[in-house]
């Protein structure tokens, strides 16, 4: 006979399942119910009565937080503006593009760097998605500290993309 906790984190999988099926697939409530169904198998995962709820609620949070990390790195959707827009970057299979976003990181990472030793690792995953918790996990600091530096990053783009355009 199995146990308690594996009836219950079972049972929670196929309600998920159940609730993933009325979504298409690459929806924002698909990939939320997808990530629930990964954090359910996590044999860290507390089992409880609020199981399921606190599944759900923990898949939406960290999905939302990843989308939030990945709007300043990303390439915009079609119809968006982008930074390799003409009179910005232009081209980003050109060359001189590709050095113009060279010497924006390199600008980020000198004007950041001057507050800390992480600052260029910090930037680095913020670039290729990283969660806070793998970053700071990575670096060794808090993740205070890396919300504190990947706000000087942005503030740091900001300012040089105007000097740009100036």
């Amino acid at each position: 006979m199995a146990s308690p906790s594996i009836e219950a984190r079972f049972c929670a999988y196929a309600r998920i399942q159940a609730i993933q099926a009325k979504y298409t697939p690459g929806s924002r409530r698909f990939e939320q119910a997808e990530h629930a169904l990964d954090l359910a198998l996590s044999e860290t995962r507390t089992i409880d009565r609020f199981l399921l709820r606190n599944l759900l609620r923990d898949s939406k949070r960290v999905l939302s937080r990843q989308s939030a990390a990945r709007r300043y790195v990303d390439l915009p959707a079609e119809g968006e503006s982008s930074c390799f827009e003409e009179g910005r970057f232009g081209d980003p299979t050109n060359p001189e593009a590709l050095l113009e976003a060279n010497q924006l990181a390199e600008a980020v990472a000198v004007e950041v760097g001057r507050s800390s030793s992480h600052a260029v690792r910090v930037m680095e995953g913020l670039i290729t998605g990283e969660t806070l918790g793998e970053t700071a996990r990575a670096t060794g600091i808090s993740a205070a500290r890396i919300t504190q530096l990947r706000r000087a990053i942005r503030v740091a783009t900001t300012k040089f993309e105007a000097s740009l355009r100036d």
